[in-house]
């Protein structure tokens, strides 16, 4: 039920197991800002959606509730648990509808302002209190492979780094060929001493001193060195208490945290004290196409005064965590010096130093849909060139960097055939080095042992005081029993008018029904539910595949066209892709034929099993896989049932431009 791959942090992002691991790409940086929603659907109603099933994640269907352009859903996380997650209408309709290619049938409540009001704020409260809680989770992981690492264990991370690493210092700093275990616990130097090799850091370095005395970084130095030995010794010695989930305890800056904010802080005077130029690894020049003018020029002029002005006025913040933004914002304003000197748009890049990968044979494979989501990329590019040059502030040049990577990384994947590198929630240049050599905390092996065992009672102890606050059940606990519960504690009335508290209503019974007790955790019997206790108006918002089938048969010849597009072999819509199941024919577009097309999908998916066996010494089981994973939602087509669509590793934002409805219209556009 639970689109487990489809999750949120900080926004969700979405992930359909190899689908939506792309998704973030394809979304872009523009479709996740928010749009405000109007008035009208501020004060009228909310909508309920479902979302058709399909093989892989959520199999057997998923629902959401959206507040305007705002959505919510539960989604089941690898430990198990049952987690809100919160974003944008448009991303969430594109994932789904595009990439995942499953229709949407959008029921709208009509309630109240209040009602809707408390809805909504009930669902942010819990999203930030479940933010808040396995937030406080993640700091006890920090801390525990922080203290281990410390203690000479094996404190590493999934990706076989160590457990702190230093946001934005790859931009002046190289990973060494190895990782040692650390051995000094003095601060070092970060960089050989030398001549100044970037005037630009050497200027904005002259005008700290100038503006915080001439040792003020020597004196900065020392006390954030003695800062970082002691880490260990002071008040924050021990890791953060752990409170009961859902208290509403913000979590503790844990010692991870604390400590890469020093370190931080450490390399940024460091920085300043060297000069060093930028890795031209770390650099990237935005795509060719992209011929700045005079305007640009002198925004770009102006953006780099203010920028410098703004990292000078940073140096003498009494924020903890100042290091990072200053690491950066030294980074940005050489990189804009570069830029104005070669005249060509010199950028930071980017992408993550582990970024996801799409090999360069899928570049190729899917070169005509990465074409058009290129010419969106430019798109995005040029909106956000305009709006930086009429405001060049570091919110709009942020967005213009970020677009330029984009597009500039897809352009050169395409123009080369290389691999395309990927990226989740809007890119920011968080580029770290991998290094043993960071200046470390100093205690006594007795001391360390001690801090380490708290370190893992306690996140054993937090891991399954969530486990089981937040545990997911298929039949009691999902995407479905979710929704309705809070729709049942804030009293809903079954006109849709108030809550308990505001109405002489009796809120509403969805048990009433002997169909809903037992089968309400099913997501298209809980739309029934509220179609018929709420009064909900009904709008089916079509798959990709859908829309394009209504629009040929508009066109063609309907009987020719089902005909063509009912098989994946002559399919012009679908093309079969490897993380997909086995399988011939589309059983969703007819119920009357379903059996006999799932009994071929059943032939063709033990047929393929059998040679995925032999194959797999070469293909490491992907066709045993698409086999085995091809009969299981064969088997329920005989049955009249379908589960499986097909779906699209790439999906341009212009498929769904022209939006197609059926159902009550409520005069929407397209519809």
């Amino acid at each position: 039920m639970v689109a487990e791959g489809l999750r949120l942090r900080t926004v969700a992002p979405v992930r359909f197991t190899w689908t939506a691991s792309y998704a973030v790409l394809l979304v872009g940086v523009a479709s996740l800002a928010a749009a405000a929603p109007s008035a009208a659907e501020r004060d009228a109603s909310f909508d309920y959606l479902h979302i058709e099933a399909n093989s892989g994640s959520a199999s057997g269907g998923h629902t959401a509730i959206c507040f305007g352009d705002r959505c919510f859903h539960f989604q089941q996380a690898g430990d198990r648990t049952i987690r809100l997650h919160r974003e944008s209408a448009p991303y969430f309709d594109h994932a789904y509808r595009a990439l995942g290619n499953r229709t949407i049938h959008d029921y709208r409540v009509p309630v109240s302002a209040a009602a809707r009001v408390g809805l909504l704020n009930t669902f942010e409260d819990l999203h930030q209190k479940q933010q808040r809680d396995f937030g406080r989770l993640d700091t006890l992981h920090e801390d525990r492979r922080f203290l281990d690492r410390l203690a000479g264990g094996q404190g590493r991370d999934a990706s076989g780094k160590g457990p702190v690493r230093v946001p934005g210092s790859a931009y002046f700093l190289e990973n060494e060929p190895s990782y040692p275990t650390p051995v000094s616990v003095e601060p070092g130097r970060a960089f050989v001493d030398g001549p100044v090799q970037s005037t630009t850091i050497e200027r904005v370095a002259r005008r700290v001193r100038e503006r915080y005395g001439p040792r003020c970084l020597e004196a900065r130095a020392a006390t954030l060195g003695e800062a970082i030995r002691d880490l260990l010794g002071g008040p924050t010695s021990a890791t953060p208490t752990a409170a009961a989930p859902g208290d509403g305890a913000l979590p503790d800056s844990g010692l991870s945290a604390r400590y890469r904010e020093l370190l931080s802080a450490w390399l940024a005077v460091e920085v300043l004290h060297a000069a060093p130029p930028l890795r031209q690894a770390s650099v990237t020049v935005a795509p060719a196409r992209m011929a700045l003018d005079q305007r640009d020029w002198d925004a770009i002029e102006r953006f780099r005064t203010q920028l410098e002005d703004s990292l000078v006025e940073l140096y003498g913040s009494k924020r903890a965590d100042w290091g990072y933004p200053m690491l950066v914002g030294l980074a940005r304003v050489t990189a804009l010096a570069e830029a104005v000197s070669r005249r060509e748009l010199v950028l930071l890049d980017v992408f993550r130093e582990d970024a996801e990968v799409v090999p360069a044979a899928e570049v190729t494979r899917y070169r005509h849909l990465l074409s058009e989501v290129l010419l969106e990329r430019y798109a995005d590019l040029a909106a956000a060139r305009e709006a930086f040059v009429d405001d060049p502030s570091e919110m709009r040049w942020s967005r213009l960097e970020a677009a330029a990577n984009l597009a500039g990384e897809l352009e050169d994947a395409l123009r080369h055939g290389e691999a395309l590198r990927v990226h989740h929630n809007a890119p920011v240049p968080v580029k770290s080095a991998t290094r043993g050599d960071w200046p470390r905390p100093r205690a006594a092996p007795a001391t360390l042992a001690r801090l380490v065992a708290v370190a893992h009672t306690r996140t054993q102890r937090v891991g399954d005081e969530l486990a089981e606050a937040y545990a997911y059940d298929l039949f009691r606990r999902n995407c479905v029993t979710e929704i309705l519960e809070i729709l049942d504690s804030t009293g809903l009335t079954p006109d849709g008018v108030g809550t308990s508290t505001a109405s002489d209503h009796a809120p509403v019974d969805w048990s009433a029904s002997r169909l809903a007790r037992p089968l309400r955790f099913i997501p298209f019997v809980s739309a029934y539910l509220v179609r018929s206790r709420l009064g909900a108006s009904r709008l089916d918002r079509p798959s990709y595949r859908q829309l394009v089938l209504s629009r040929m048969e508009a066109s063609e010849n309907p009987l020719f066209v089902q005909l063509r597009e009912s098989n994946v072999l002559t399919s012009t819509i679908y093309e079969s892709n490897e993380r997909d199941p086995l399988f011939l024919f589309f059983t969703d577009d007819s119920a009357l034929w379903r059996p006999l097309e799932g009994l071929a999908n059943l032939t063709v998916s033990t047929a393929a099993a059998a040679a995925g066996a032999m194959l797999l010494p070469v293909d490491a089981g992907t066709t045993l896989r698409r086999a085995l994973t091809g009969f299981a939602a064969s088997v329920p087509e005989i049955f009249f049932v379908s589960v499986r669509k097909g779906s699209f590793p790439f999906a341009p934002h212009r498929w769904l431009k022209e939006v197609g409805c059926s159902g009550d219209s409520r005069g929407e556009p397209g519809c």
